[in-house]
């Protein structure tokens, strides 16, 4: 995504060929109004702000407070760990932190995973820093956030027990594909009907519960043919 044009609003301080210029606001016909120190007025285009080169280049003066006071001299980003962090207040819901580099470019991170590029960090960012609208965060809680590290693989099959089973039976098995096979103390296996909502009410409710690999199995008897064809996979005759 291509970098926002920054255009002038009302109350700020612009550079134009090494004149000073006071934005008022817009005319009726939605052309830039400016204060020259003169006291005269100018008006400027949007296209004007659009990508020239740098001698004919509007140029946003932030630090400025008046046409005979110099704009404060922009700081450089400081030494330091590359890149930087930020949590923001009133940014949009899809969006999860910025990321600035060294260089000042700044992207934004979605919580669909993309990315944008935002325009520069320059002395509004620094602003909103000083004031608590942003606040920077490590690496390590920004990679957190991250929507990579937010899905969690879900593990199979899995296992579940019950106690109102009757004392043969060891466990449930639930594959993947919703297939079921009940496995006996004794090692027995068979299958069961696939997996349906009544099993997930019956989670939910608390009559199954979810158990370990290792938990499930030790409820079978060690040392019996059928357990070994459990613990490799193969699926019994039923």
């Amino acid at each position: 995504m291509s970098k926002d044009v920054k255009l002038p609003q009302a109350g700020e301080w612009w550079r134009y060929h090494g004149n000073i210029y006071y934005c008022c606001g817009t005319s009726s016909d939605g052309d830039f109004v400016f204060q020259n120190n003169s006291n005269g007025l100018d008006l400027a285009t949007a296209d004007e702000f659009g990508d020239k080169p740098s001698g004919d280049r509007w140029h946003h003066e932030p630090g400025r407070t008046g046409f005979d006071k110099p704009a404060v001299e922009k700081k450089l980003p400081q030494a330091g760990k590359w890149p930087k962090y930020y949590l923001g207040k009133h940014w949009r819901e899809s969006t999860i932190y910025i990321r600035r580099h060294a260089n000042n470019e700044v992207f934004v991170v979605m919580l669909d995973g993309t990315e944008e590029e935002w325009p520069s960090w320059d002395d509004e960012d620094d602003a909103c820093v000083d004031s608590g609208d942003y606040w920077e965060i490590s690496e390590f809680r920004a990679e957190l956030l991250s929507p990579k590290s937010l899905v969690v693989e879900e593990k199979w099959p899995k296992y579940y027990v019950s106690n109102n089973w009757s004392p043969g039976v060891a466990y449930l098995r639930r594959n993947a594909d919703g297939t079921t096979m009940l496995v006996n103390s004794d090692g027995d296996m068979r299958e069961c009907p696939a997996w349906d909502g009544a099993d997930d009410k019956a989670v939910s409710a608390g009559v199954y519960y979810e158990v370990s690999p290792v938990e499930a199995r030790s409820r079978v008897k060690i040392g019996s043919r059928s357990q070994s064809s459990e613990d490799s996979g193969v699926k019994q005759p039923v």
